[in-house]
């Protein structure tokens, strides 16, 4: 029964937009050797994967892949992602009611639309709470269960979840732009490369950087392509592309 819930899931997200992988089971760690990179809404490529692997659990691709951006509110380690959405809801208006899950360590997920340009990935930019699930992401989504040092559980759909995945508010999408409060250091310490899993928040990080200092957008290409070239590994090159031209109409629109 748990495994045909867990495809029947998969296969009602493909049939929603949504791009699924399979994980392990209890686990977040993706089966496939591409993991997110592999994300189908192909339902016999869904079938295929859920019938050789019953048991796995069910992530979705965000960004791009799925047309969403997911901010989680983390409450888990000592974190207090509900306090620090207050803040900035008292600052910047509340956000509007969206798809939502709650997580086996009783934090949110709420699903946004893709605003139709990069969105980076980010942990503890937005707040220390906050986590953003972007372009080269992915979440774990109901019913797939986890089994951590420290918790264990399944994901549910909120009861207070709405039908439709809102659009993704203007001042949360300011918020996680690149360079946002990042850390004393953060441009010296991706300077020489990074490893995957930080290659797309750091891209988007680096390119914001370098166009409000005034570089052009080809003039920021050339460095950002030798900056990729000590990536482990380095991105495609289309990615870098679609980075610097995304946020360099960004940075037009904010000027404007």
């Amino acid at each position: 029964m748990a495994a045909a819930s867990n495809l029947d899931a998969a296969l009602a997200l493909a049939e929603r937009g949504l791009a699924v992988f399979p994980c392990g089971a209890d686990r977040k760690t993706p089966i496939t050797k591409n993991g997110f990179k592999q994300a189908s809404k192909d339902p016999e490529v869904i079938s295929a994967w859920w019938t050789g692997w019953p048991a796995a659990n069910v992530a979705i691709a965000t960004g791009a892949a799925s047309n969403v951006v997911v901010l989680d509110v983390d409450t888990k380690k000592g974190k207090d992602g509900e306090s620090d959405l207050r803040v900035l809801e008292k600052q910047h208006g509340k956000l509007p009611r969206t798809v939502e899950a709650i997580t086996p360590s009783k934090g949110r997920h709420l699903f946004f639309r893709w605003p139709g340009h990069l969105v980076a990935c980010s942990v503890g930019v937005v707040a220390p709470g906050l986590d953003v699930r972007g372009d080269g992401g992915y979440v774990l989504c109901a019913p797939s269960h986890v089994v951590e040092a420290d918790y264990s559980g399944r994901y549910v759909w909120s009861v207070d979840s709405a039908a439709e995945f809102a659009p993704l508010p203007e001042w949360l999408l300011t918020v996680t732009a690149a360079g946002a409060r990042r850390p004393p250091g953060h441009f010296a310490d991706i300077a020489n490369g990074v490893p995957d899993g930080c290659r797309n928040d750091s891209l988007a990080s680096l390119c914001g950087k370098l166009l409000r200092v005034g570089l052009t957008p080809s003039q920021a290409f050339e460095y950002l392509s030798f900056w990729n070239s000590k990536n482990n590994p380095p991105l495609e090159e289309v990615v870098v592309e679609n980075a610097v031209r995304n946020i360099a109409a960004r940075e037009i629109r904010k000027r404007k």
